[in-house]
């Protein structure tokens, strides 16, 4: 009698770079975007982001740290934050 293949007899699927890492530019972009969350709230601040249900705008608020809207900026400015540009509302 031949040994029928079962659960036990399959191997682990293997990871590769391709699979489990993060590239280069998404992990650089990651570090930033956490560099520039860190600077808002030393300054008592934090963004929202949300989509206009009309449009499908991106629509980024500028929060204090009880939910008080302080004011909106373009998406574009979100960018110029992470990059180490200030935030002036």
């Amino acid at each position: 009698m031949g040994h029928k293949p079962g659960p036990s007899d399959e191997q682990p699927p293997t990871r590769n770079a391709a699979d489990g890492a993060l590239p280069e530019e998404l992990r650089d972009a990651l570090v930033a975007a956490g560099e520039a969350a860190e600077r808002l709230a030393a300054r008592g601040r934090h963004l929202h982001f949300a989509t206009d249900p009309k449009s499908s705008d991106v629509i980024v608020e500028v929060h204090d740290l009880d939910g008080n809207v302080l004011g909106t900026i373009p998406p574009s400015k979100v960018l110029d934050i992470a990059a180490g540009g200030d935030l002036e509302i």
